[in-house]
C-alpha cells in the first residue's frame, strides 16, 4: 500500500502548495504572453491587408477617372463624388463604397496633381486610420 502524507503540507509527489500555485501562475503567464503574441500577428496582418486594398482602390478610382475624362471630352471630375452622378458610364464604375477607406475615411482628391509632373492627372490617397501614412495613385 502507498504511502499518503497526511497534514504536513505536501502532496503525494512530495511538492508543497507553492509550487502548485507557482505552475498556476507560470501557465497564466505563458497563456497571457501567448494570446498577445497572437493578436499583435492578426494586427500585423489585418494592416497590410488593409494597406493593400486602399492601394488598389486608389488605382481604381484613378482608372475612373481617366474614363470619365474619355466621356467628357479629356475633362476630369472636379471631385470624386462626381464619378457617383454623372455620366452613366462613370457611374457604373465606381461606387460609394469605393470613396472610404478601408479605416472609413473619405480618399482625398487634388486635380491637377502636384504629383504627377505633366499636371494632367489627379492625384488620389489616402492618409489611412490615424492621418500617419500616404497610399497615392503616384511613384515617389
Amino acid at each position: 500500500m502507498a504511502k499518503v502524507n497526511e497534514g504536513d503540507g505536501q502532496n503525494s509527489a512530495g511538492r508543497g502548495p507553492f509550487a502548485t500555485g507557482f505552475r498556476m501562475l507560470l501557465f497564466l503567464t505563458c497563456g497571457g504572453l501567448g494570446l498577445f503574441v497572437v493578436y499583435v500577428l492578426i494586427q500585423i496582418q489585418t494592416e497590410g491587408h488593409n494597406n493593400a486594398v486602399t492601394r488598389t482602390t486608389v488605382n481604381a478610382l484613378a482608372q475612373a477617372c481617366e474614363r470619365y475624362a474619355l466621356d467628357n471630352g479629356g475633362r476630369f471630375p472636379n471631385a470624386l463624388n462626381d464619378l457617383l452622378t454623372s455620366p452613366p458610364v462613370a457611374r457604373r464604375t465606381s461606387s460609394r463604397s469605393r470613396s472610404l477607406d478601408p479605416w472609413g475615411c473619405e480618399f482625398h482628391y487634388a486635380y491637377p496633381g502636384p504629383h504627377h509632373p505633366s499636371g494632367n492627372k489627379p492625384d488620389i490617397w489616402s492618409t489611412g486610420e490615424k492621418g500617419d501614412r500616404v497610399i497615392g495613385n503616384w511613384t515617389d
